[in-house]
């Protein structure tokens, strides 16, 4: 799906804005992080964030500076950007209009699979991730993965979504996936 990129300024004194992205999945920011561009954040996954501010290496014109969230999974490994965005605000109806062809494609990787992330937290800080997807779940604490759990069919990919995740479907939302590409079909 189109992602959402908040821009927030904080309130009294100085001015300061803040990235805000709570949906881009594992690799996304946990927490704010301050519009100034090379500040960079640690975090169990990635290991490093950032933002970087000027010309995407495609731009014809260098005049043409986007935001870039950079993350690396090595201390001092390459920086590979993951997304990038404007200050520019936009409507609703702008994000309907982006939205659709993540959304209705069969060329789109989110019309494929089914991809759930929930963070961990120790207190106030992120200390990993559970993600489902591609028939596991899979946990992963300050960098180590393993795989915790396997589905095969849709009745243990709806378990699954309860047990790790506290996701509980309605009848209907169970049987909305049925004839979809994302359907598992594995035996009951």
């Amino acid at each position: 799906m189109v992602n959402i990129v908040t821009v927030a300024s904080s309130e009294g004194g100085e001015q300061r804005d803040y990235m805000v992205d709570v949906g881009f999945g594992s690799d996304g920011p946990s927490s704010p992080m301050l519009l100034r561009e090379g500040v960079e954040i640690e975090d169990p996954r990635p290991l490093g964030m950032r933002l970087a501010y000027g010309p995407l290496p495609a731009n014809e014109h260098s005049d043409s500076k986007l935001w870039r969230y950079e993350v690396r999974t090595e201390p001092h490994g390459k920086w590979t950007p993951m997304y990038c965005f404007t200050e520019l605000e936009f409507l609703p109806q702008d994000y309907e209009v982006m939205n659709f062809w993540t959304s209705q494609s069969r060329k789109s990787w989110f019309t494929q699979t089914v991809v759930v992330m929930k963070r961990l937290m120790q207190g106030e800080e992120v200390v990993g991730s559970i993600s489902l997807g591609s028939g596991e779940v899979k946990r992963t604490i300050n960098g180590e993965e393993e795989a915790v759990e396997k589905y095969r069919n849709e009745k243990e990919r709806v378990e699954v979504l309860r047990e790790w995740f506290g996701i509980i479907l309605t009848e209907d939302e169970e049987r909305g996936i049925d004839g979809m590409a994302t359907q598992l079909r594995g035996k009951n």
